[in-house]
C-alpha cells in the first residue's frame, strides 16, 4: 500500500496541461522502479486516462464471404482433418485475396505441421503480415504465430540424417510396411513432425482394407499413442469389420489411452467378443483379453466387465475352451466361480488338456480346492498327464498334503518310460523337494541322460541339468558330454555344464569348448557358438577365440563375434578390432543384417563418430529392396539416426519467438471496437503471462502503460482487468490486490 501513498497530487490544483505533464513524468519515474510500483503506475495511468479523448467507434469487422468462411471453419476442425486435408487447406487459404484472413487460417493450421515444414511459413506469414491493414486482423495473425516461433526456437529440431529416413519411410509402397517404419520413427522426432507423422500413419491405416493388417497397425501404434490421436486411433478400430480383429484392436489400445477413454473401450472390446461366431476365436480373443482386467482400478466398472466376460464363456458351448476361457479369467473369480471353473477343468475328458489347464489354474486355487485337485491328478490314467499335474499341485500344495504329494509326483516322474521327458519331469521338481530327495533325484536324472539315445536330446538334457547339479556329479554329466560324437551337440552339452565346474577343472573344458568350436563346420554355426562361449571365457583363451573369429569369412558372422569379443579385451586392443569391425559392416550384402550389425557396434564406437554413423544407416536403410526389410532396419537404427549434432539451425531471418506477441498486444489499442480490442488483449494476455524472460515482459509492459494513458479512462479500466494475469506475473498476488483495492475505491 505504500505505493499508493506516492501518488501524484490532486490535478485539478494546477492548470489541465501542467498537471497531464506532471502525471506524465510521475508514470515515467514509476516505470523505471520496476514491476514493484505497478500500482503506482496504474494509479498515474488512470489518472492520464481522464484527459483522453473518447475513441471514435466503428462498425464491427466484415463479413466473410461463403467461401473464407467454409474454408475458416475447417481452419477450426483442423484437427480432425488428414494429413492431405491439412495440405489442401492451405493450399486454398493461401488462394484468399484478404490478407488477412488468409494469414490468420495459414497460422492456425501450419501448427499441424512437422517443424520443419511450419518454418518456411511461419517466416512468409512474418514477412507478408506487415501487409495487413486491419489492426483485429493483425493481432490474431501475431497472436496464432507466436506459439509457432516458441515451438521453432523451444522445439528440438531433426537431424538431416533422420530426416532423409523419414521421406523415404513416407514413399515405401507397402502400406503396412511405410505404416510401421512411420510409427517407429516417430518418437525420435520433435513434438510437432512427431504429432504430424503419426496422424499420417493413421491416415495410411484407415486405408488398409484387411482387418488384420490393420489391427496389426493400430496394436503397433498403441505404444506411441498420445491424446491427440487416440480418438482417431480408437475411430479406426471401430471400422474394423471382423468382430475377433476389432477386439483384439481395442485390446490392444486400452492400456495406452487417456484413463477417460479406457473404461467404454473395454466394454466394447468384450460386446465385438461377444458377436464372434466362430467358438475357436472367441474363446482366444476372451483369453486374450482376460489379464487386462488386472489393470481396471475403477471398482464400478470392474463388475460390469466381469459380467460381460462371463457372458462370453457362457455362450461357448465346446466343454474345452469354455475351461480355458474359465482358467483365463479365475484370478478375478470369486470363490464359487474358481470352484465352476475347477469343475469345468476335471470335466474334461483329455487328461493332457486337464493337466496344463489344472497346472495354469493351481497357483489361484484356494487350498482345499488344491486338495480336490489332487484326487483328480493322481486318478489320471496317462502317465505324463499325471506328472505334470502332480508337478505343478506339489508347488501349490497345503503343507499337510505337500509330502505325499511331492512323493506321488516323484515316483510318476522317475517311471516315466520316454527318457527325455523323464529328465525334464525330475529336473522340474527339484525345488520342492528336500535336500536328501534332491540328492537322489539329480543322480536319477543324469543317468537317465546316459540312456537317452538321440545326441541331440541328450545334450538338450545336460545343458538343462548342468547349472543345478551338485559337484559330486558334475564329472559324471562331463564325461557323458564328452561322449557325444557330433560336435555341435557336444558344445550344447559342455556349455551348460562348464561354468559350474571348479575352476581347475573348468579351464581345460573350455579350451575344449573352443576346440569343439573349430570341429563345427558351418562358419554361421561357429560365430554363433563363440557369442555364447566368449561372455564365460577366461581372459587367457580371449586370443585364441579372437583367431577364430578372424578365419570367419562371412561379413556379419564375424563382426557378430568381433563386438561380442570387444567387450572382453584390454582397452588398448579393443581399437583396431572396432576398426576392422566398422570395415567389415560396409561389406554386409543383406541390409537387414547390415542394420543388426550397426546398431550393435555403435555403442563402442566414440561420440566423434555419431556423423559417420547415421550417413551409414541413411545408405543401409536406402540399400534395402524389401519393404518390410526396409521398415525392420528403419526400426532398428532409427535411434542412430537422431544424434545431436546434425540439427538445422533456425534461420536468421525469423524474429525471436517474443516479437508477435509484442506487435500482437500493441495492435490491439488501435482496434476501434471497444469489446474486439478488450477479446483481443485477453488472448495476448494469456500468452504473454507465460513469457519466461521477466526482463522482455516488463519492457512490453512499459509500452502497454503508455498506450493505456492515451485511451478514455472506460477503456483503460478494461483492459487492466484483462492484463490482472500478466500483473499477477510481473508484480506478485500482493500488488495486484493493492491494484484491486485502488480501482475498488476510485
Amino acid at each position: 500500500m505504500s505505493n499508493l501513498a506516492e501518488a501524484p497530487h490532486n490535478p485539478s490544483l494546477n492548470s489541465p496541461a501542467s498537471a497531464h505533464s506532471e502525471l506524465e513524468q510521475a508514470l515515467l519515474t514509476a516505470l523505471a522502479k520496476g514491476p514493484g510500483a505497478m500500482a503506482q503506475q496504474i494509479s498515474c495511468i488512470l489518472n492520464l486516462s481522464k484527459y483522453a479523448l473518447e475513441k471514435q467507434r466503428t462498425s464491427a469487422e466484415k463479413s466473410l464471404s461463403p467461401a473464407q468462411a467454409r474454408i475458416t471453419a475447417l481452419a477450426d476442425m483442423s484437427d480432425a482433418l488428414s494429413e492431405d486435408s491439412v495440405i489442401r487447406l492451405l493450399k486454398n487459404a493461401q488462394a484468399i485475396g484478404d490478407m488477412g484472413v488468409r494469414l490468420q487460417i495459414i497460422t492456425r493450421v501450419a501448427r499441424l505441421l512437422p517443424s520443419h515444414q511450419y518454418q518456411s511459413i511461419v517466416m512468409m506469414v512474418w514477412k507478408e503480415s506487415t501487409q495487413i491493414t486491419e489492426p483485429a486482423a493483425y493481432s490474431r495473425v501475431m497472436f496464432y504465430l507466436a506459439p509457432l516461433l516458441t515451438a521453432v526456437h523451444d522445439e528440438p529440431t531433426a537431424s538431416a540424417a533422420l530426416l532423409e529416413i523419414v521421406t523415404l519411410a513416407q514413399s515405401i509402397n507397402n502400406p503396412e510396411a511405410r505404416i510401421r517404419s512411420l510409427i517407429t520413427l516417430a518418437p525420435y522426432l520433435p513434438q510437432g513432425m512427431r504429432l504430424s507423422i503419426l496422424r499420417r500413419a493413421v491416415d495410411d491405416i484407415d486405408r488398409l482394407t484387411n482387418d488384420a493388417h490393420r489391427c496389426n497397425s493400430l496394436s503397433t501404434l498403441a505404444n506411441y499413442l498420445s491424446p491427440e490421436i487416440a480418438e482417431r486411433a480408437i475411430s479406426s478400430a471401430e471400422a474394423i469389420q471382423q468382430p475377433a480383429e476389432r477386439a483384439r484392436a481395442f485390446t490392444a489400445l486400452a492400456p495406452y489411452l487417456p484413463t477417460t477413454l479406457r473404461p467404454n473401450l473395454r466394454v466394447d472390446a468384450l460386446k465385438a467378443i461377444q458377436t464372434i461366431h466362430d467358438e475357436d476365436e472367441r474363446a482366444e480373443s476372451l483369453i486374450t483379453f482376460a489379464p487386462h482386467l488386472e489393470h481396471v482400478t475403477d471398482p464400478k466398472q470392474f463388475p460390469i466387465l466381469l459380467e460381460h466376460a462371463l457372458d462370453v464363456v457362457i455362450s461357448i458351448t465346446r466343454r474345452h475352451l469354455r475351461a480355458r476361457a474359465l482358467v483365463a479369467l479365475a484370478p478375478h473369480l470369486t470363490l464359487d466361480l474358481q470352484g465352476e471353473a475347477l469343475a469345468a477343468v476335471h470335466s474334461l475328458n483329455n487328461e493332457r488338456k486337464r493337466a496344463m489347464l489344472l497346472g495354469e489354474l493351481a497357483p489361484t486355487l484356494p487350498p482345499e480346492m488344491l486338495v480336490a485337485s489332487l484326487a483328480v491328478a493322481h486318478g489320471m490314467q496317462e502317465q505324463d498327464a499325471r506328472v505334470h499335474a502332480l508337478t505343478i499341485l506339489a508347488h501349490y500344495a497345503p503343507e499337510h498334503a505337500l509330502d505325499q504329494t511331492m512323493l506321488d509326483a516323484l515316483a510318476a516322474a522317475s517311471n516315466l518310460p520316454h527318457h527325455y521327458e523323464r529328465v525334464i519331469a525330475l529336473a522340474a521338481l527339484i525345488d520342492v523337494l528336500p535336500p536328501h530327495l534332491q540328492e537322489q533325484t539329480y543322480t536319477n536324472a543324469l543317468e537317465t541322460t546316459r540312456l537317452i539315445k538321440n545326441e541331440n536330446a541328450r545334450a538338450r538334457a545336460l545343458s538343462l541339468l548342468g547349472p543345478h547339479l551338485p559337484l559330486r556329479l558334475l564329472n559324471r554329466a562331463l564325461e557323458t558330454a564328452n561322449q557325444l560324437g557330433n560336435p555341435e551337440q557336444r558344445f550344447i552339452a559342455l556349455i551348460g555344464i562348464a561354468p559350474h565346474l571348479p575352476q581347475g577343472d573348468g579351464e581345460a573344458v573350455f579350451t575344449t569348448l573352443l576346440n569343439t568350436v573349430k570341429e563345427l563346420t558351418f562358419e554361421y554355426k561357429r560365430a554363433r557358438s563363440l557369442i555364447d562361449l566368449v561372455p564365460l571365457l577366461p581372459d587367457h583363451l580371449l586370443q585364441e577365440a579372437l583367431e577364430i573369429a578372424r578365419a570367419i569369412t562371412e561379413p556379419f558372422d564375424r563382426v557378430s563375434v568381433f563386438i561380442n569379443l570387444v567387450k572382453r579385451l584390454p582397452a588398448e586392443t579393443q581399437r583396431p578390432i572396432i576398426a576392422e569391425s566398422w570395415n567389415l559392416i560396409k561389406m554386409i550384402d543383406n541390409g537387414y543384417d547390415g542394420a543388426s550389425a550397426l546398431s550393435a557396434l555403435a555403442p563402442l564406437l566414440p561420440p566423434a563418430a555419431a556423423t559417420y554413423v547415421a550417413q551409414t544407416a541413411g545408405i543401409i536403410i536406402r540399400s534395402i529392396i524389401d519393404d518390410y526389410d526396409q521398415a525392420s532396419a528403419i526400426g532398428i537404427l532409427a535411434p542412430l539416426l537422431a544424434i545431436e549434432g546434425q540439427a538445422p539451425a533456425v534461420p536468421s531471418s525469423l524474429p525471436d519467438r517474443y516479437a508477435p506477441l509484442e506487435k500482437g498486444v500493441l495492435a490491439t489499442f488501435h482496434v476501434p471496437q471497444q469489446s474486439l480490442s478488450i477479446e483481443l488483449l485477453a488472448e495476448g494476455a494469456a500468452i504473454w503471462a507465460e513469457v519466461q524472460d521477466d526482463e522482455r515482459s516488463y519492457r512490453l509492459w512499459h509500452e502497454v502503460a503508455l498506450r493505456l494513458t492515451r485511451l478514455p479512462l472506460a477503456d483503460t479500466l478494461l483492459c487492466l482487468g484483462t492484463l490482472s494475469p500478466v500483473i499477477r506475473k510481473l508484480a506478485g498476488n500482493e500488488v495486484l490486490a493493492a491494484i484491486a483495492q485502488l480501482l475498488d475505491m476510485r
